[in-house]
C-alpha cells in the first residue's frame, strides 16, 4: 500500500506540475492581453456608442483581474489545485461580470482572454480528473489500511488477553494456595489451648460489663424513682410560694435525672434535705405518696441514703470488676491473632473471585476475537482487491480467505 501511495503522489506531482507551466504561461498570457487593454483607456477609435461602457467597465474589469492574476500559486499538489480552481473561478466570474460589457469595444483582446481562459480551464479540469482519481485511490487504500489496523489490533487484543488470562490463572494459583496455609494456620490456632483460653477470657469480660452495665441502669432506674416523688414535692414547694425549698429540691432533682454522671458524692450530698422536705410534706399532707415501695424508701431514716450509697458501692465494684476482666482478655493475643488471619483468608477470597472473573473476561474476550478474525480478514481482502487490482488470498494464523472466483 505503501508504494502504491507512493505512485499516486508521483503521478500528482507530475500532472501538478505540467498544470502549473500551462497556467503559468497562460497567465502570462493574459497579463499580455490585460495590459494591451490598459493601452487601450482612453482611445479614440472607440465608438461613441462604446464609450461611456468602456470607461465605466474597463477600470474595474482589469483591477478585478489584476487581482485574480496576483494570487499565489502553492507549490504542494493539494494546494495548487485548490488555488488553481479558485483562480479559474475567480477570471471567469470577471470575465462574466464586467469583462460582458467590452467586448463591442475590444472584440480582438476579449477573444484572446477567452481563449486563454479556455487554456487555463482545460487545464484545470485535466488537474481535476487525476486529483479525482488519486482522491479515490487514497480512499480506498486509507479504507484497506483502517481493515488491516483492525486485523492488527484483533490479534494484538487476543495475543494480550491470552497472556492476561495466563498471569490471572497463576496468581489465582498462588492465593489460593496462599488461602489453604493460612486457614489451616488458622484452624490450628483455634484448636489451641491458648485460643481457648482467650475466649473463656473474654467471655468472662463480657459477663462482668453486663453486671457492670446491670448496676448502672440500677442506680438510673433508683434515681428516677427518687425524682419522681422528690419532683411532686417540688411542686408543691412552688404552689407554696417556698422558693428556696423548691430550688433546693429542683437542684436535686437535676441530680437525680443522670445519678451515674452526676456521682456518689454529689447525689448522697445533696439528698438528706430533699428528703427532710418530702417527709414534712407527706407527714402534713400536703403530699400524697401512693406507692407503698415510694412510702418505704422515704420514710425510714437514712434508707433512701443507703440504697444510693450502696447503690454506688455496687457499680463501682462492677465497674473494677469488668475493667479487670477486660485488661486481662486483651492480654491474650490469640484472638486479635485469629481475627488478622480471619482476615487476611477474607480479602484472599476476594482478590480470588475478582480474578477469575477477570480472567474468564479475558477468555471470552480471546474466544470471541478469534472467531471474528475470518470475518476481519475477509473485509480486509475485499478492501485490497480495488487497491491491487487483482484478486487477492489471505492466510494467517486460524483463518485463510480465498480470492473470490468471478464469473
Amino acid at each position: 500500500m505503501e508504494a502504491h501511495e507512493r505512485e499516486l503522489e508521483e503521478q500528482l506531482v507530475a500532472k501538478t506540475g505540467e498544470t502549473r507551466v500551462t497556467v503559468v504561461e497562460s497567465l502570462q498570457e493574459l497579463e499580455g492581453t490585460l495590459n494591451t487593454l490598459k493601452d487601450a483607456e482612453g482611445r479614440e477609435d472607440i465608438p461613441s456608442r462604446l464609450k461611456t461602457v468602456t470607461e465605466r467597465s474597463l477600470p474595474s474589469f482589469l483591477t478585478a483581474m489584476d487581482q485574480q492574476i496576483a494570487k499565489p500559486l502553492p507549490e504542494d499538489p493539494d494546494g495548487f489545485y485548490a488555488a488553481a480552481a479558485d483562480l479559474i473561478t475567480g477570471i471567469l466570474k470577471v470575465q462574466r461580470g464586467q469583462g460582458r460589457y467590452l467586448a463591442g469595444a475590444f472584440p480582438e483582446e476579449m477573444k484572446e482572454f477567452r481563449h486563454v481562459i479556455s487554456l487555463i480551464g482545460n487545464a484545470v479540469n485535466d488537474l481535476t480528473v487525476v486529483v479525482k482519481e488519486a482522491r479515490d485511490a487514497q480512499k480506498q487504500i486509507d479504507t484497506a489500511r483502517a481493515a488491516l489496523d483492525a486485523l492488527k489490533a484483533a490479534k494484538t487484543g487476543i495475543t494480550e488477553a491470552g497472556e492476561h488470562a495466563a498471569d490471572l490463572e497463576k496468581r489465582i494459583a498462588a492465593a489460593e494456595q496462599n488461602l489453604q496455609e493460612k486457614t489451616a494456620a488458622l484452624q490450628g490456632l483455634r484448636e489451641g489451648q491458648p485460643y481457648q483460653d482467650a475466649l473463656r477470657s473474654r467471655d468472662a469480660a463480657k459477663e462482668r460489663i453486663e453486671r457492670r452495665d446491670e448496676a448502672e441502669r440500677a442506680v438510673q432506674s433508683l434515681g428516677a424513682q427518687a425524682a419522681r416523688v422528690i419532683r411532686k414535692a417540688a411542686r408543691v414547694s412552688t404552689r407554696a410560694d417556698r422558693k428556696e425549698e423548691a430550688k433546693m429540691l429542683n437542684a436535686c432533682i437535676a441530680l437525680l435525672d443522670d445519678p451515674v454522671s452526676a456521682g456518689a458524692e454529689r447525689v448522697v450530698a445533696a439528698l438528706p434535705p430533699a428528703v427532710r422536705a418530702v417527709r414534712d410534706q407527706f407527714e402534713s399532707e400536703d403530699l400524697a405518696i401512693k406507692s407503698k415501695e415510694d412510702r418505704g424508701l422515704f420514710s425510714e431514716d437514712g434508707k433512701i441514703e443507703k440504697a444510693f450509697t450502696d447503690a454506688f458501692a455496687h457499680l463501682e465494684r462492677m465497674k473494677k470488676e469488668a475493667e479487670e476482666a477486660e485488661a486481662q482478655a486483651r492480654a491474650y493475643t490469640a484472638l486479635h491473632e485469629a481475627e488478622d488471619l480471619e482476615n487476611e483468608c477474607e480479602a484472599l477470597k476476594a482478590g480470588v473471585a475478582a480474578d477469575q472473573t477477570a480472567r474468564k473476561e479475558a477468555e471470552e474476550q480471546v474466544a470471541s476475537e478469534t472467531e471474528h478474525i475470518p470475518e476481519r480478514a475477509r473485509r480486509l481482502r475485499d478492501t485490497l482487491v480495488p487497491v491491487a487490482g487483482v484478486e487477492v488470498t489471505l492466510e494467517g494464523e486460524g483463518f485463510t480467505i480465498p480470492a473470490e472466483t468471478r464469473t
